[in-house]
């Protein structure tokens, strides 16, 4: 079972781009398999742009009328793309902050995530999303369930900078996560590992995203950075500006972590404890 028993219904939301039919269908089918009841998605109407789901205020009233509804035990994001920002300020945060319901999704759907720690309210969760899941490799399931079920999950690293070190997530896509600095929604990653990936961005955009986030005072306080995939990047252009950011940052750096766009793909909430030490990254609930 991919959810323990707690979980019956899953709540699908889509908070940015539209997925295509036949994706949408293949989620459910391995949803139903696993036994769970599937409600929505609810906003997906012809709003006149291609890429978007819905026009902003649908979005965000049906996330919220998803988030909300007592039958529904987990959010499930259809896709990211562009448009997961767009909800923010139009959400009712204090209605939202009285249910702690997992939200689950990862690219695009970072500016939730981070936007949920900032407001205290819900639990981001990092799994693959409906669109993805009747082509996730059996690691990537493997994963999940392990992750939904608490269980200690661990995976290679390389360490770039610094000795050992740990604590709560926050992760989230690069870009995404750069878009949010100066607004209402960057939050405190105080005493937090900061989990980053990215796909198809030369290194001078990942250099830029970061100085942002740098300047925003998000490194200064976090126990430690740590490099997902960014796949259709060069790798050794990368490896030299992860090393280069070590040494700006004065943080201690680990890269390789499976979080990104490709598969396999690790699962955890920001509740999660990720530990570096050793060349291996452990995570604990």
């Amino acid at each position: 079972m991919l959810f323990p028993d707690t979980i019956r219904t899953i709540g699908v939301i889509a908070p940015a781009g539209r997925l295509a039919p036949e994706l949408a269908e293949s989620g459910r089918t391995v949803l139903r398999r696993e036994g769970l009841k599937v409600k929505g998605p609810l906003a997906v109407s012809e709003c006149g742009v291609s890429y978007l789901a819905g026009l902003p205020e649908e979005r965000a009233a049906a996330l919220e009328k998803m988030w909300l509804d007592p039958a529904v035990d987990l959010l499930l994001c259809t896709r990211g793309g562009f448009g997961s920002a767009q909800l923010l300020p139009l959400l009712d945060w204090k209605t939202l902050r009285k249910r702690r319901i997992p939200l689950c999704g990862y690219s695009d759907v970072t500016a939730l995530h981070w936007a949920m720690m900032r407001m205290n309210a819900g639990l981001p969760v990092v799994c693959p999303m409906l669109g993805k899941l009747a082509a996730a490799d059996g690691s990537t399931l493997d994963n999940m369930k392990k992750a939904f079920a608490g269980e200690k999950r661990s995976c290679p690293v390389r360490l770039i900078a610094g000795e050992g070190f740990a604590g709560k997530i926050l992760a989230g896509n690069l870009t995404v996560a750069a878009s949010l600095a100066g607004s209402d929604f960057l939050p405190d990653a105080a005493g937090r590992v900061i989990l980053l990936e990215d796909i198809n961005e030369p290194v001078y955009k990942i250099d830029r995203c970061l100085t942002q986030l740098e300047q925003s005072g998000l490194f200064s306080g976090a126990a430690g950075v740590v490099f997902g995939a960014f796949s259709g990047s060069d790798p050794e252009e990368l490896e030299k500006f992860f090393r280069r950011f070590a040494a700006r940052t004065g943080r201690p750096v680990a890269a390789g972590f499976p979080f990104g766009h490709s598969f396999p793909l690790m699962s955890f909430s920001f509740d999660d404890v990720l530990t570096v030490a050793d060349g291996t990254a452990v995570l604990r609930r």
